[in-house]
């Protein structure tokens, strides 16, 4: 009689233990089987959209790491050569990294120098720190719901050249919220600390109106496509729609402007609309674009002529606030006729 008992409670027990191996097990199987999916998901989906745009990808070694929890993939001595060979870009050591239940958001970091040629001619560029994040919306289309990317002490050369330098840039953009017209995306750019060759900045400046770099330059503001940015937004390419400038500022030394205004892609595809453009100093200004040649001094002088007779108007002397008005493919200041809008989109059909 006790030997039927402790049999029934040795047999008890057993099924317990094996029922708690199957609900244990079945899980972590199935996990195993998605942290695997992914890891391998993410490289064939590089490659086959590399393949689409006719990109070839060579590289040293690859790891994929951080499993359960996460997929972390390194790849060393990777190098991205273009169609026909015209283009590469090449960097020592990048890596993605995700968490396993969150595949759709991933961060990027970059590692060592890098090198773009375009065209034989070869840009070299080293950093403090490159970093960026893509954030998508979960489902077959992916949308972007927020991307973002940093870079600190950027030098860039062209063979032993040094051609300039980046203390900081930081680029941000982001799904408008709820309410906002459709296909809306918040955007922030900034750059601090912008250095430029000492032989060009004493031809465009002799008299060190200019400081010795570029303290800042941002742009914020609110951009509408026709069409979402999501993964099928790669080869569709939406056409850019409109935009609202919140906050443009630039300030370098003695250079002092800002802008805000709104603008439009009308039927042919030109820039339409109004900004509102206030310059600090703007004859010395005028002066080092005239002398820079970076522009057309042509244009340079039409504007500067213009310019004259507003500030004769207003009687604001050495500073300017005036409205730009881009129409019909021109840009206006009052009557006069400054320049050419620029081509934002192909002429609507």
């Amino acid at each position: 009689m006790r030997r039927t008992k402790q049999r029934k409670r040795t047999s008890w027990a057993r099924s317990l233990l094996f029922a708690l191996v199957k609900i244990t097990a079945l899980p972590a199987i199935l996990w195993t089987l998605w942290w695997h999916a992914l890891a391998s998901g993410r490289e064939l989906a590089v490659e086959k959209w590399l393949d689409a745009q006719g990109w070839r990808a060579e590289y040293e070694s690859a790891e994929t790491s951080g499993f359960p929890w996460r997929v972390d993939d390194r790849i060393r001595g990777l190098e991205l050569i273009g169609p026909k060979n015209r283009r590469s870009w090449s960097l020592p050591e990048i890596r993605f990294e995700s968490e396993a239940i969150g595949p759709t958001t991933v961060a990027m970091r970059l590692f060592g120098p890098q090198r773009l040629s375009l065209f034989g001619e070869g840009i070299e560029f080293s950093h403090e720190r490159m970093t960026a994040d893509l954030s998508l919306a979960p489902g077959p289309a992916l949308g972007l719901r927020r991307g973002a990317a940093a870079a600190s002490d950027l030098i860039l050369k062209v063979g032993s050249s040094w051609i300039g330098a980046v203390k900081t840039l930081t680029a941000e953009i982001e799904r408008a919220p709820t309410g906002a017209p459709p296909n809306g995306y918040e955007v922030d750019l900034s750059l601090t600390g912008l250095a430029i060759p000492e032989s060009l900045l004493r031809r465009a400046d002799p008299g060190g109106f200019l400081g010795a770099s570029v303290e800042k330059i941002r742009l914020a503001g609110t951009v509408t496509f026709r069409a979402p940015l999501n993964r099928f937004a790669l080869a569709e390419k939406p056409a850019f729609k409109s935009a609202t400038l919140r906050n443009a500022e630039l300030i370098w030394g003695g250079l002092k402007a800002t802008a805000s205004g709104r603008i439009r892609v009308d039927a042919q595809g030109y820039a339409a609309g109004r900004i509102d453009l206030e310059l600090r100093e703007w004859r010395k200004t005028m002066a080092v674009l005239h002398r820079s040649g970076a522009f057309g001094r042509s244009r340079i002088d039409a504007m500067t002529e213009a310019l004259a007779i507003v500030s004769n108007l207003t009687g604001k002397g050495a500073d300017l606030a005036i409205p730009l008005t881009l129409t019909g493919g021109k840009i206006k200041v009052g009557p006069f006729t400054v320049g050419n809008a620029p081509r934002l989109a192909p002429p609507r059909r």
